[in-house]
C-alpha cells in the first residue's frame, strides 16, 4: 500500500501499526513451509523413481543441476529408510504449516476486527464531539453508511489482504527460485507465458464488466416491453387491429430475442477462450518441458520434471491469490478516506454571547424555543422555523411524519444541536450561556434499553448517585410500577443483569430507566419508548410510571409507540416537513388532523399487529 494510501494513514490514526509486526513475522515462516514441502516431496519422487535404488556407487538425490543431496550427506540408510524420513519429515511440516497458518490468520482476523473496533471507538468520541453542535439523529443518519458499510467493508478488506501479505508474495518468490535452480530456461518460458496468460484474463475480466452490465439492462428492458405486450394485447387490438397488435408483439419479440442471443454471446465464449489460451500455454510449457527430458540431462529427470512443474504452478497460485485479495482493497480505500474525512471534522466553537459567566440549567417555569432552525452535518434542515413553549410537570408526546425530525427535537432539549437562527431559553437563561456540564447533570435520556449495564439492578439504578437509601430506591421503583417485576428474581434489586439480559423485558428495562431518572431529579426527561407489543395492564403500568415521574417534578418528553401514551399526554406536538404544523391533547388533534389521524392509525393502532 502506497504512503498516501487513506488505509494505510488511517491504520496510523487507529495507532495499529505496531500490531503488524506480529503478522509479518509469523507470515513470512508461514511462507517457508510449502516450498519445503514441495522439495521433499521431489525428493520422494526421486527415491521411487529410481530403478536400481540409491546404493548405486555415487548415487546421491538430485533435481537438478544446483538441488541434490549428495552421498555423503545420505550415508547409509537404505531406500526404505528414505522414503521413511522423507514422509515423516512431510507429515511433521505439513502438521507444523497448519498450526503456524491458523495462527496466522487468527492473528489477521484479530488485527482486522482490532481495527473495526478502533474506527467505532473513534466514532463515538468524534460523535460526542460533533454532537453539541450538530445534534445527534441529524448527524446519525449521514454515519448510517459509515456504520452499515464502510466499518465492515475495512474489516473484511483488513483480513482478506493481511493473511495474503507477505506470505504469499514470500511463498512465490521461493516457488521461484526453486524453479529457477531446476531450471532456469524452463522456468523463464513458464513465467513469460503465464504473465501473458495473466494480462490477457485482465483484459478479458475488464472488457466483461464494461460491456456485460449494459447487455443485462438492455435484455431487462426489452423483457419487460414483451410483457406489457404480451399483457394488454387484448387492448392493443382495439387501438388499430388484431394483426397490427401482433405484428407489434413480433417486433418486441424480435428485439428481445436480439439482445439476449447478444447476452448469451458475450458469456458463452469467455470460459472456451480461458481454456483454449489456458491449454497452450501448459502445451507450451510441457514442450519445453519435455526437451529437456528428451536430452536425457543426467541433472534433470522425470522428478525434477513434476517439481518444476508443481513450483511454476505454486509461483501462478500464490500471485493469483495475492491479485485476488488486493482486488479488495480500492473499496475498502475509499471506505478509509471517508471515515478519515469524518474524524479530521473540526469540532466547531460553542457560540456564546461574550460572556465568561455560564448560568446553570434551571426548569422552573418553562422552556422557550422561538423561531429555532437547525442543520445536520450535510447542510440538509431538520428543523424549519419552529416555535414552541412547554412546562414543567407535564407529559409531552411527539409525533413526527420522520423519526428524525422528533428525535431531533427532542435531542435539541437535551442540549444537542445548535440552531442555524432563533433561540432557545431554559426559564430565562439562553442555552449558549448554560454551562454544558449542567446538560446530562439536569437532563436524562430513557430508551427503551434502560440503558443497562452489567452490574446488580441497584447498581444501575443508582448510577453515580451513591449517596441514594435504600428507601429513597425502593419507592422510586414503586413508582414506576416495577417492584414486583424485579422481586420474582431469586435477589431482587441484587440481580445481577447485563445490557442483553434476555430475563429483563424491553418494557421493564424501559421503566427500570424511569426509575433511575426519577432518583436523579432531573429537569427534563427524553423517554423512547420501546417497540415490542405489550399486554395492556403492562402498557397501562409503563403508562402510569410516566405519569408519577412527571408528578414529580420534571417535564417528561416521549417519543410514543404506544396508543395510551398519546392518550395519557398534556400535550401532543405534530410535526412534518421540518416544522411544527400543530399541536394540542390527543383528541383535539384527531379532530383537526387529518396528518395525525393517519400517523395514529399508521403507528399506533393495534390493527396494525395483525394485518388489518
Amino acid at each position: 500500500m502506497a504512503k498516501s494510501d487513506p488505509l494505510k494513514r488511517l491504520i496510523a490514526k487507529l495507532s495499529l501499526r505496531g500490531s503488524r509486526f506480529p503478522l509479518l513475522i509469523v507470515g513470512t515462516l508461514s511462507a517457508l513451509f510449502p516450498p519445503a514441502l514441495l522439495l521433499i516431496l521431489g525428493f520422494f519422487i526421486e527415491v521411487i523413481s529410481r530403478k536400481h535404488g540409491l546404493q548405486d556407487s555415487g548415487a546421491s538425490l538430485s533435481l537438478g543441476p544446483y538441488l541434490n543431496v549428495s552421498q555423503r550427506y545420505i550415508g547409509s540408510f537404505n531406500d526404505l529408510q528414505i522414503v521413511l524420513g522423507l514422509v515423516a519429515g512431510g507429515v511433521v511440516l505439513a502438521v507444523a504449516y497448519a498450526l503456524l497458518l491458523s495462527l496466522y490468520y487468527r492473528l489477521a482476523y484479530r488485527f482486522a476486527v482490532d481495527a473495526a473496533v478502533r474506527c467505532y471507538e473513534q466514532a463515538a468520541l468524534k460523535n460526542e464531539e460533533l454532537a453539541i453542535s450538530r445534534g445527534v439523529s441529524g448527524q446519525n443518519l449521514s454515519l448510517l453508511k459509515w456504520f452499515e458499510s464502510h466499518i465492515p467493508s475495512i474489516r473484511t478488506s483488513l483480513f482478506a489482504w493481511e493473511k495474503a501479505w507477505p506470505r504469499l508474495m514470500v511463498q512465490a518468490i521461493l516457488f521461484l527460485a526453486i524453479a529457477a535452480l531446476m531450471n532456469f530456461w524452463v522456468t523463464a518460458v513458464a513465467l513469460i507465458s503465464l504473465l501473458l496468460l495473466g494480462q490477457f484474463l485482465s483484459w478479458l475480466s475488464h472488457r466483461q464488466k464494461a460491456n456485460v452490465p449494459l447487455l443485462f439492462e438492455k435484455v431487462w428492458q426489452h423483457e419487460q416491453r414483451l410483457a406489457e405486450v404480451c399483457r394488454n394485447i387484448a387492448l392493443l387490438s382495439t387501438v388499430r387491429s388484431k394483426s397490427a397488435a401482433y405484428t407489434l408483439m413480433q417486433e418486441e419479440v424480435r428485439q428481445f430475442r436480439s439482445v439476449a442471443t447478444a447476452l448469451a454471446v458475450s458469456q458463452s465464449w469467455r470460459t472456451p477462450l480461458m481454456i483454449f489460451c489456458t491449454a497452450i500455454v501448459i502445451g507450451v510449457f510441457c514442450l519445453v518441458l519435455g526437451i529437456q527430458l528428451i536430452d536425457r540431462q543426467p541433472e534433470f529427470d522425470l522428478a525434477a520434471a513434476l517439481t518444476l512443474g508443481l513450483a511454476v504452478c505454486g509461483v501462478a497460485f500464490s500471485l493469483s491469490r495475492l491479485v485476488r485479495q488486493r482486488s479488495t482493497l480500492p473499496q475498502a480505500r475509499n471506505a478509509a478516506q471517508e471515515i478519515l474525512t469524518f474524524l479530521d471534522t473540526p469540532v466547531p466553537v460553542p457560540l456564546t454571547n461574550g460572556t465568561q459567566h455560564q448560568s446553570p440549567l434551571t426548569l422552573k417555569n418553562r422552556i422557550l424555543i422561538e423561531h429555532v432552525t437547525l442543520e445536520d452535518s450535510t447542510g440538509r434542515r431538520l428543523l424549519q422555523d419552529v416555535s414552541l413553549e412547554l412546562v414543567p410537570k407535564k407529559v409531552v408526546a411527539i409525533v413526527s411524519s420522520r423519526a428524525v425530525e422528533s428525535k431531533t427535537l427532542a435531542e435539541l432539549l437535551l442540549g444537542f444541536g445548535r440552531p442555524l437562527s432563533g433561540r432557545m431559553l431554559f426559564d430565562e437563561s439562553l442555552v449558549t450561556d448554560i454551562d454544558p456540564e449542567e446538560f446530562p447533570q439536569k437532563c436524562i435520556w430513557v430508551s427503551a434499553t434502560g440503558p443497562l449495564l452489567h452490574g446488580t439492578i441497584e447498581e444501575n439504578l443508582r448510577s453515580s448517585h451513591k449517596q441514594t437509601d435504600m428507601v429513597d430506591l425502593t419507592d422510586a421503583v414503586r413508582m414506576v410500577n416495577a417492584y414486583d417485576a424485579i422481586q420474582q428474581y431469586e435477589n431482587g434489586l441484587s440481580t445481577i443483569v447485563s445490557s442483553d439480559d434476555e430475563r429483563l423485558s424491553a418494557d421493564l428495562r424501559y421503566r427500570l430507566g424511569l426509575a433511575r431518572a426519577l432518583l436523579k431529579s432531573p429537569a427534563l426527561v427524553v423517554a423512547e419508548e420501546p417497540d415490542e407489543p405489550v399486554s395492556s395492564d403492562i402498557e397501562s403500568e409503563s403508562t402510569d410510571a410516566i405519569r408519577n415521574l412527571a408528578a414529580a417534578g420534571p417535564l417528561v418528553l416521549v417519543l410514543p409507540k404506544r396508543l395510551s401514551t398519546l392518550r395519557l399526554a398534556d400535550e401532543v406536538i405534530l410535526i412534518h416537513d421540518n416544522t411544527i404544523v400543530m399541536t394540542g391533547t390527543h383528541a383535539d388533534l384527531i379532530q383537526q388532523s387529518e396528518l395525525y389521524r393517519h400517523l395514529t392509525y399508521v403507528r399506533f393502532s393495534p390493527l396494525r399487529l395483525i394485518g388489518v
